[in-house]
């Protein structure tokens, strides 16, 4: 058998945080999840991770270092691997997720692996690869992940037969961390709680959010391709799609998935066609931007409309980027001035439109329909007034 040439760690994270894979531990079922009811009694954390690690030994740690490679834009030698640790850390409806930290050349690195068990839910992670691979140049600065690398392993227990699975290597963002709206907040009404990975989950206040908002808006505008205007989409805050960094003052935002890119709607070729799009764009964006669930997982749940300052900021800096790239594309002043000219009336005439056809889950229809006459009133307020300008400086990278 040939030696190692280094350590490689197992762990799972637990809420009084990570700690080495026991016994005990190896046979217990990941935690919800894809395939928790799968026939055999689910999946286990020991083969579960004891799998990605064999596949990132393969043929010298092949795969291990074509994805750092990917990610740091140099190929790395085998010989400059210190250490690695692969954790368990996530479970959702689609994925298992791990972060694989890998010490190079005395420098700690993280990826993300995305483990997708069940045919459908491997479709769906494929997918989500390509596209974020065909976004990669078109997020300037880049803030989705880099997709490293797409393989499949295969999940071995005792004699139940072999389990193939796939998997996709992905950027991991460091300390980012998910957020949802919640009542719990120091302040009256929905507030941003940030899931810090501690008791002391951060709240932050409404200029924060604003900003935070706003970073979301521009990555998603960034991405919208003017031609045919293909979008991220589906995307949903419950799903903690976006993640966010705060340090002092400094607020970065990330999205950290990209289920699909397509059109919401047809267009034609007629000079006004540009128009409709971004017009349906910005106000999906804006009702979208409102609409999570309380603490991820609760009731549908709708942010104040002091962030309508910070989505707009958004989109005009992402825009203000596209036309200074593509000189075709009307500006962002001319852009503004249309927003601005239409009434509550026609913003709730083109909502009809909008809402089924960016409708992720059934019950948002009747949620948002509820909510759309005050929506448009507080969105035309504030695209006539300056907030929104006050924060373009502020919406950071």
């Amino acid at each position: 058998m040939t030696p190692q040439p280094f350590p490689v760690h197992l762990l799972v994270e637990l809420p009084r945080g990570a700690v080495p894979l026991d016994a005990r531990l190896a046979r217990t079922p990941l935690p919800g999840g894809p395939a928790s009811a799968a026939p055999g009694g689910g999946i286990l954390y020991g083969p579960y991770l004891e799998a990605l690690a064999a596949f990132l030994a393969r043929d010298s740690f092949a795969p291990l270092r074509n994805a750092l490679s990917r990610l740091l834009d140099h190929p790395v030698p085998l010989e400059a691997v210190e250490a690695v640790r692969i954790t368990s850390v996530k479970h959702g409806a689609i994925y298992h997720v791990a972060r694989i930290t890998a010490h190079v050349a005395s420098t700690e690195y993280s990826l993300a692996a995305n483990t997708a068990m069940e045919p459908a839910q491997q479709a769906f992670l494929e997918n989500e690869f390509h596209v974020l691979q065909e976004l990669q140049s078109a997020s300037a600065p880049p803030r989705l992940p880099r997709a490293c690398l797409l393989g499949e392993a295969t999940y071995r227990d005792g004699s139940a037969p072999p389990r193939p699975f796939m998997l996709s290597i992905l950027e991991w963002f460091e300390d980012f961390h998910e957020f949802h709206t919640s009542r719990g907040g120091p302040r009256k009404g929905p507030a941003v709680r940030v899931w810090a990975g501690t008791r002391d989950d951060l709240f932050l206040n409404a200029e924060q959010e604003r900003i935070l908002y706003g970073g979301a808006s521009a990555i998603l505008t960034d991405c919208l391709d003017t031609r045919d205007f293909r979008q991220i989409y589906p995307w949903h805050h419950a799903a903690g799609d976006f993640v966010v960094r705060l340090q002092g003052d400094d607020l970065r935002v990330r999205l950290i998935t990209a289920r699909d890119y397509r059109s919401l709607l047809a267009l034609d070729n007629a000079p006004q066609a540009i128009w409709i799009g971004i017009a349906h764009f910005f106000l999906n964006l804006s009702m979208r931007m409102r609409l999570d669930r309380w603490e991820g997982t609760g009731d549908l749940a709708w942010a104040g409309a002091h962030i309508l300052d910070g989505v707009i900021a958004g989109f005009v800096n992402a825009w203000s980027r596209k036309s200074e790239k593509l000189p075709q594309l009307p500006s962002a002043k001319e852009v503004m001035s249309v927003l601005r000219s239409f009434s509550e009336d026609e913003w709730l005439a083109l909502a009809e439109i909008v809402l089924p056809q960016a409708m992720v889950e059934k019950e948002e229809i009747a949620f948002l329909e509820e909510r759309l006459g005050t929506h448009v009133t507080e969105l035309s307020s504030a695209l006539a007034g300056d907030g929104f300008r006050e924060r373009a400086g502020r919406i950071g990278a």
